[in-house]
C-alpha cells in the first residue's frame, strides 16, 4: 500500500510540474541544480550559498540564467520573482544582472542587499 501511495504522489507531483527534472544541462555545459536554494539571498550571500554546495557550484551567468528561464518548464521548480546571476554589468560599477522568472525581464541591480531567488549551476 505504501509503494502504491508513493507512486501516486510522484505521478501527481510530476504531472503538475512540482518536481524538478534531473541533470538538465545548458548549452554552456552547466548542470542546473534540481531546486532553488531555500529562501532568498542578497547577492553576496547568493554567491556564498552556491559555493557552499561543493566543488564547482556557482551562480549562473546572465546568459545561463536566461536559458534557464526559456526552458524553466523542463527544469521545473522555479518561483515567480527575481533571480540573481553572477554576471556583473560592465557599464556601471557594482551592478549584477538579474532576471524576473515571471516576465522574463532582465535588468541590472546595484542594490546588492535585495533578497532574490537563487538557482545554482555547476560544470559537468
Amino acid at each position: 500500500m505504501e509503494k502504491i501511495m508513493t507512486v501516486i504522489l510522484l505521478m501527481l507531483f510530476s504531472s503538475v510540474g512540482l518536481l524538478a527534472q534531473e541533470n538538465v544541462v545548458l548549452k554552456t555545459g552547466a548542470v542546473v541544480a534540481k531546486a532553488d536554494e531555500k529562501g532568498t539571498y542578497t547577492w553576496d550571500d547568493a554567491v556564498k550559498q552556491c559555493a557552499s554546495k561543493g566543488k564547482g557550484w556557482r551562480l549562473p551567468s546572465k546568459n545561463e540564467l536566461n536559458e534557464m528561464f526559456v526552458v524553466k518548464k523542463k527544469i521545473g521548480g522555479f518561483r515567480n520573482g527575481w533571480y540573481w546571476s553572477a554576471t556583473e554589468n560592465g557599464q556601471f560599477a557594482a551592478n549584477a544582472w538579474c532576471q524576473d522568472f515571471e516576465s522574463g525581464e532582465q535588468s541590472y541591480e546595484s542594490e546588492f542587499y535585495l533578497d532574490y531567488n537563487v538557482r545554482c549551476v555547476r560544470k559537468l
